[in-house]
């Protein structure tokens, strides 16, 4: 009888750790949605800006850094329209330092063709353009087709990063693509929220509140010298659907969740 009732024990014992084993592997799994729903979190703060022209202006609707349209730029359907010529736009100055940094917009390019033209920049302007600074969403400038890190006498931008070329398609379509800017000075870019090419150079830039600003439209504003559409020049031929800036470096998933949830 005692033997019977050992054997039974141990059967109760056994079940016991398996009860708790199942329990533990739930709560690891739980612990991992916590975790993501954290990371979303953590992009939604950090957004400092965001201009989506769903109003018919390219006021910022998360910061206090409104647009101004210049020479002409239109906003069309919820859509900033710029003709590469001349079309751009110019905020009022950001109100807080930003060091690490993601620049992001959803765009679609009038033609493959044109060479160098910034999507979305922030710079510390010089009106002798001398020592002005600045990092932009640049297309086309030092590789035909390629999406790059654009900046200040190419002091952060290779010859060519290994980006996939954009194709006469890539027209039809509207692109998502965005630049991270680390404390290690490692610069990844994105495109439809997979990772086009990573690059250590130079040195991570600081841009200082009330004095730094942004351009949608134009790569920076050293010379009053027209684009033409298909040309090298600073303007970008393109309609922009939105554009945002975060105040960190964004991780691989939280560019992805991004992306996938689209624009506003």
């Amino acid at each position: 009888m005692k033997i019977i009732e050992l054997k039974n024990n141990k059967s109760f014992y056994k079940n016991i750790v398996y009860i708790m084993m199942f329990l533990l592997m739930i709560s690891c799994g739980s612990s991992d949605d916590s975790t993501l729903e954290t990371s979303g979190e953590i992009s939604t703060k950090a957004l400092l800006h965001q201009w989506t022209f769903n109003d018919g202006t390219a006021n910022d609707i998360v910061g206090e850094t409104d647009g101004e349209l210049k020479n002409g730029a239109e906003i069309i359907g919820g859509k900033l329209v710029l003709d590469g010529i001349d079309d751009y736009v110019r905020t009022s100055p950001i109100k807080t330092d930003i060091t690490n940094k993601t620049l992001m917009a959803w765009v679609t390019l009038s033609n493959v063709y044109q060479r160098g033209g910034g999507l979305i920049t922030l710079e510390n302007p010089d009106p002798s353009c001398s020592v002005e600074t600045f990092d932009s969403i640049v297309y086309g400038e030092r590789m035909d087709k390629q999406w790059i890190a654009g900046s200040d006498f190419f002091n952060r931008t290779p010859i060519d990063n290994g980006g996939s070329l954009e194709t006469i398609e890539s027209v039809a379509q509207e692109i998502y693509i965005a630049i991270v800017y680390n404390s290690d000075n490692s610069i990844q870019i994105y495109r439809n929220g997979n990772l086009y090419s990573s690059d250590t150079m130079g040195v991570l830039q600081n841009y200082s509140a009330n004095s730094s600003d942004v351009l949608l439209g134009l790569r920076h504003q050293c010379t009053n010298v027209p684009g033409t559409p298909n040309g090298l020049d600073r303007f970008l031929a393109a309609s922009i659907n939105e554009a945002r800036i975060y105040s960190t470096a964004l991780s691989d998933s939280e560019i992805l969740r991004i992306f996938e949830e689209g624009p506003q």
